[in-house]
């Protein structure tokens, strides 16, 4: 037997992880995920992808790796550093990605 919670009895506004922003548009600040905002991600981003899928990635964040990873696909986070488009067409072509998720 397990003391672990049935997942079922979590309310979906309960917080389910935070994102660190870079402050790119002000201040950085903390956001607060619930797991309905984690369910909606998932349910939209993982629904458009095949088993196949090879999504390079310029952004560290767990919540947008997962739709790849769970609907079979391989994700490839990029090199550290600046975004440069030249660098990313790069990596997208020697990677052979199908997909691109990228945050400048």
């Amino acid at each position: 037997a397990t003391d672990a919670p049935d997942p079922s009895a979590i309310a979906p506004d309960a917080e389910a992880f935070l994102v660190f922003t870079s402050g790119t548009t002000g201040a950085p600040r903390v956001v607060v995920h619930t797991r309905r905002s984690l369910a909606a991600t998932l349910a939209c981003v993982g629904g458009q992808l095949a088993p196949d899928a090879r999504t390079v990635f310029w952004a560290r964040e767990l919540h947008l790796l997962l739709p790849t990873l769970l609907a079979g696909g391989e994700a490839v986070v990029a090199a550290d550093g600046a975004f440069d488009a030249g660098r990313a067409l790069d990596e997208l072509a020697r990677h052979r990605a199908t997909h691109a998720f990228l945050v400048t």
